[in-house]
């Protein structure tokens, strides 16, 4: 079952990621140097 769990949660932090970086790499054309300073 622990490793069901964690199998599932590499999946959906991997959808997580590309999603994320998706709107990262779209948010970085407008506040890129915002995202710099952090």
């Amino acid at each position: 079952l622990l490793r069901f769990l964690l199998s599932l949660k590499i999946k959906t932090s991997e959808a997580h990621s590309t999603a994320f970086y998706k709107g990262l790499s779209e948010k970085s054309k407008v506040d890129g140097v915002d995202f710099k300073n952090r």
